[in-house]
């Protein structure tokens, strides 16, 4: 015989006995597998996308509508420059 699973199997069982012991356990208890269960179903749902789409429903910002001033194909901004002579003029 198995003595840790007949341990595991008994502190399954009392910690049940306790959860349910009285009304008010169970119905915190059945909550929380209600709660549970709803989860289970979004995730399992195939509707639901798994990655949502931010194109729909203001996820995303709308485009600019005036195009960004031309920084000289950099990302830096026009008044910053990465040139060495500019830092000891």
């Amino acid at each position: 015989m198995n003595w840790r699973a007949l341990f595991t199997g008994m502190l399954g069982l009392a910690l049940l006995e306790a959860a349910v012991s009285s009304n008010a356990a169970a119905e915190r208890a059945g909550g929380l597998l209600t709660s549970l269960a709803a989860v289970i179903n979004h995730v399992l749902d195939p509707t639901v996308p798994a990655i949502p789409d931010l194109r729909k429903h203001g996820g995303a910002a709308p485009p600019a509508s005036a195009p960004a001033p031309s920084t000289g194909g950099t990302l830096l901004p026009a008044e910053w420059t990465t040139s060495a002579t500019a830092l000891y003029t």
